[in-house]
């Protein structure tokens, strides 16, 4: 989970930026996330589907993480992408949307003795995008507190004026302790059949 779960989030925030207005009455949202190899995928209720497979119907949306990707059997996931993707990046603490510019180079993953494929942005990119309705320029935003939602967890957020409560369920397989980079101690989860839960709402008075 700890791969996807800020990417999820920022996501989020995204989604309800592109798909929902400011008078939306309460609404609740799964969004299941999935991995499987070098892919995860996004799914929610209203059929919104996101996926960097490349067999996958690209109507419904796609994501695509910019990192390097194993090629197996053939199958490669980065031949989804094209110039008309959008590229969600980060720039001096703000956010942008703007058309892709990126390089793919090959190479070889010598612990899975594969070929593999490592794309290469010009930008500071978080995700790559491929959904109906986005336009290019400043993507609105705001900080995100919990890099984690594990199983069971719930945190509440009020963005353009909705109440959001974000809530992880899953199969959590086993724990442990891992220190991170400022010598701080915190607990990870190996989560199965993870889903982040996401309600929208006017906000509380």
């Amino acid at each position: 989970m700890n791969s996807y779960s800020a990417l999820t989030l920022l996501f989020g925030l995204l989604f309800i930026q592109a798909c929902h207005s400011p008078t939306t009455k309460k609404n609740d949202t799964p969004i299941d996330t999935i991995a499987t190899k070098d892919s995860s995928s996004l799914t929610s209720k209203d059929s919104t589907a996101l996926s960097i497979s490349a067999a996958a119907d690209s109507s419904k949306g796609q994501i695509f993480l910019v990192r390097s990707y194993r090629i197996w059997e053939k199958e490669d996931p980065t031949a989804v992408l094209n110039k008309d993707w959008f590229d969600l990046y980060e720039r001096e603490g703000k956010y942008y949307l703007e058309k892709v510019d990126y390089e793919i180079k090959d190479s070889y993953d010598e612990c899975a003795q594969v070929p593999s494929k490592s794309v290469e942005s010009k930008r500071n990119s978080l995700l790559f995008l491929n959904i109906k309705g986005l336009k290019p320029g400043a993507v609105e935003n705001m900080k995100i507190n919990h890099s984690e939602i594990w199983p069971k967890e719930s945190v509440e957020y009020t963005f353009r004026k909705q109440h959001i409560i974000l809530k992880g369920f899953g199969d959590i397989k086993s724990t442990e302790v891992q220190t991170d980079e400022k010598g701080h101690e915190k607990l990870f989860h190996e989560v199965a059949h993870y889903k982040l839960n996401a309600t929208f709402g006017e906000p509380k008075k």
